[in-house]
């Protein structure tokens, strides 16, 4: 009777601590990223560690990057939803510091296309919001493109 409660209590707590992270996302340090993530969705990780912020002035600064998209330089900002513990996929994206013709434009998920050595290529997946945050309709707009591996600290995958 002793060994079963023992194992009910063990059971119990091990069922608990496991229980606590409250998300989806597995993220992978960019120099552990492989061929077999190819053909893989990501989310990508300029900068600090995802749920990493800088802090400039007393408010809360996310990291910034540029990239080109159909010939023109945008600069994206990371929306990053992750304290930790709880990290869900659908919330985190890259957000242009721009509105294009009143619309807010997201880069949802990148799709790893290929790895080398120094840079991945990826297929960006654009998408509009309006000011209520809903997505409008019509197709994904896509881009491909290469990126630099020191540019990026970690690829963030789906669980």
């Amino acid at each position: 009777m002793k060994t079963l409660i023992l194992f009910l209590i063990v059971v119990g707590i091990n069922s608990v601590a496991v229980a606590q992270d409250g998300g989806d996302i597995i993220y992978v340090k960019i120099s552990d990223l492989k061929e077999s993530h190819v053909a893989k969705y990501a989310h990508l990780d300029f900068g600090n560690r995802s749920f990493m912020s800088v802090r400039i002035d007393g408010r809360q600064e996310f990291e910034r990057v540029k990239l080109e998209v159909k010939g023109q330089s945008i600069t994206f900002i990371e929306h990053r939803v992750d304290d930790g513990l709880n990290n869900w996929w659908h919330q985190q994206f890259l957000e242009a510091e721009d509105l294009f013709n009143g619309k807010t434009l997201r880069i949802s998920k990148f799709l790893i296309l290929e790895v080398s050595k120094d840079e991945i290529k990826v297929r960006a997946y654009f998408q509009y919001f309006d000011q209520e945050d809903r997505a409008t309709g019509g197709p994904w707009m896509t881009e491909d493109m290469s990126l630099k591996k020191n540019k990026l600290v970690e690829v963030l995958f789906r669980h």
